[in-house]
Formats: C-alpha cells, sequence, structure tokens
C-alpha cells in the first residue's frame, strides 16, 4: 500500500493525490478514505478519476478501486465501468471549462457544509453570491500590480 501518492493527467489536464494506492502483482486499485458515509457518487467520479490518471502513468488498465467509509467502517468497490469513466471525464472537462471562464461553481450554503472537509476552500458564504465573486476576482485576484 503507497500513501499520498500524486496524480496527473497529460490528457486530462488533471492532477492531484491519491490518499492510497494498493499494488497487487501488476493489479493497481486506487483506495480513497471518506471520514463519513456515502453521499451520491461525489466519491465514486473522484476515485475513477485517480484511476483514469493511473491508467496515464502507469501504461495499465484498472478496472475498480476501493472507497473506505469511515461511518459504517466499510470499504465499498467501485468498479469503473464505461458510464462512470465517461462522467467523470464529462465533470473533469466541465470543472476546466469554469475554470478557463474564471469562474467557481455556487455552492449551496446549507447544512451539508458546517461539516465539510472542503469548507475552506469552498467558502460557500462567497460563492452563493456571484456578485461579490466576479468583483473580488476582478479586483483582488486579477488586479495587476504593474
Amino acid at each position: 500500500m503507497l500513501r499520498a501518492i500524486p496524480l496527473w493527467s497529460e490528457v486530462l489536464g488533471l492532477s492531484g493525490r491519491a490518499d492510497a494506492v494498493e499494488i497487487d502483482g501488476a493489479a493497481v486499485r486506487p483506495v480513497e478514505y471518506k471520514s463519513g458515509t456515502r453521499h451520491g457518487n461525489a466519491a465514486d467520479l473522484q476515485l475513477c478519476a485517480q484511476a483514469l490518471c493511473l491508467e496515464e502513468m502507469l501504461e495499465v488498465e484498472i478496472p475498480h478501486g476501493y472507497v473506505w467509509y469511515g461511518g459504517p467502517r466499510r470499504r465499498v468497490q467501485v468498479d469503473f465501468a464505461p458510464e462512470l469513466r465517461r462522467d467523470a471525464q464529462d465533470v473533469i472537462r466541465r470543472i476546466r471549462a469554469q475554470l478557463l471562464r474564471f469562474e467557481l461553481p455556487e455552492a449551496p450554503n446549507d447544512q451539508r457544509c458546517a461539516p465539510c472537509q472542503l469548507l475552506h476552500h469552498c467558502l460557500p458564504e462567497l460563492t452563493s453570491a456571484p456578485r461579490k465573486v466576479k468583483r473580488y476576482l476582478a479586483h483582488t485576484v486579477f488586479q495587476c500590480a504593474c
């Protein structure tokens, strides 16, 4: 088991880090750890994106990986079916397009936000107010100090 493995894909324009990667002979399987319980398919998409990176990096086929959910203390196998792969690639393309347009997705800013591990990255109070975001980006982030 390898931990905190840097990942990237030149094809997808993606980089990140896998929580863990299991290697058993020629078999390679990404493993994602989540502290709570399953919420939709976000973890499956994240894990699939990790597999896509690993496949490109290592030139191997990865048919499945695992998500460990700390709430129920269960490990769930995620099969990387063609539909999940297409969904993951679609999400990656949409996120890249938003970044190229200097857009942040609107956060729900509801009861799900308080326990979320991404709260300080997502900034739901800010991203739920698009005018504030545009003003902040224009006057702070992209202002030239020339």
